[in-house]
Formats: structure tokens, C-alpha cells, sequence
């Protein structure tokens, strides 16, 4: 088997330029080439989104197990789209939404962690932290809402903000990391 000495895709034999990364190949390379820390660019296959998904639905299981009503608090909530139009989340629903978006969040930042430490792509690691962190705060801007500190009016506001920091952090964080 052929290798890319930069980037470690396998490669036909005949190749001349790396169909991954452009790097010339000048001779073939037959082992992966490895990168700055001494890790190996062709890594085994990361499980950690399949963890995640488990996770989950673990964490949608436990949110009904704590208030079993909640679909048919949904249910009822949507119907009244109906007549009304979109309302506000009735806040029946606020503490199981915050308690999803806090215990979900919660394990992303864990999951970011634990790819990092078993030697997976960073940009991962960083995605899960950052998507973490949204969960979290997300989570406890409907707790607020639920207290009365925030208004319904300004949760989409905030959800907005939210999005924007997490791709404003993940874009820099990839801009400041990537090989040049």
C-alpha cells in the first residue's frame, strides 16, 4: 500500500499528487505518515458519535421517566398552535426542556474530552465542547425563563446569540489549529 507522506491517505500506486491534501509524491511512502506529537494521521474509527447517540437517548428516556406526562403536555402545547398560533412554552415544559439541554450539554463537554484524551481529531473534540457549552447555556436560558428572569420574547434572541458564538469559536478554534 501507497501512502501520502503529508496527510496518510492510502493512494494507487501510480500516484502522483495526493487526492486528499495536493501534496507531491515524490517516492511511495508505505506506512502513514505521522503528525506533530507523534500520532498517526490514520487513526481507527472514533465512536464516540455512536456513544453520544446512546447518550441521548438515554437522556430522553430519563426526562420522561422525571415528569411521564411530558408528551401529552407537548401535545396540548402544540394544539393550541392551532387557535392561537405559535405561544410561548407553557411552563409546565420548561424544567424537563432544561433538564434535556443541561444533561445532554453536560455529556457533550465530557464527550469533547474523552475524544480529545483517546488521541481523536481535535476539530471533533472542540465541536463537542463548544456544542456542549450551547446545551448548557441553552438549558439554563430556559430556567431562567421558567423563573421569570427572561422573557419568552427574548429566548430566540439568545438562541440566536448562542448559535452565532458557537460557530464564531469553532471557526476561529479551526482557523488557529490547522496545519499550514
Amino acid at each position: 500500500m501507497v501512502y501520502c507522506p503529508k496527510c496518510g491517505k492510502e493512494l494507487p500506486g501510480n500516484a502522483v499528487y495526493c487526492d486528499g491534501c495536493g501534496q507531491k509524491i515524490s517516492g511511495p511512502t508505505t506506512s502513514p505518515a505521522r503528525e506533530a506529537g507523534g500520532r498517526w494521521s490514520r487513526r481507527e474509527p472514533d465512536y464516540m458519535g455512536g456513544v453520544s447517540f446512546g447518550v441521548f437517548l438515554i437522556v430522553v428516556a430519563w426526562v420522561f421517566l422525571q415528569y411521564p406526562a411530558i408528551w401529552q403536555w407537548f401535545i396540548d402545547w402544540l394544539k393550541e398552535w392551532e387557535s392561537s398560533g405559535p405561544t410561548a412554552l407553557p411552563l409546565v415544559l420548561v424544567e424537563p426542556v432544561s433538564l434535556f439541554f443541561l444533561a445532554f450539554g453536560g455529556w457533550e463537554i465530557i464527550s469533547g474530552f474523552i475524544r480529545w484524551g483517546t488521541g481523536g481529531r481535535l476539530s471533533a473534540a472542540v465541536s463537542d465542547v463548544v456544542g456542549g457549552f450551547f446545551g448548557v447555556a441553552l438549558g439554563y436560558a430556559f430556567r431562567e425563563y421558567g423563573a421569570g428572569v427572561i422573557a419568552w420574547g427574548s429566548m430566540l434572541p439568545i438562541f440566536i446569540i448562542l448559535v452565532g458564538g458557537s460557530i464564531l469559536l469553532s471557526t476561529l478554534f479551526s482557523l488557529a489549529t490547522r496545519e499550514r
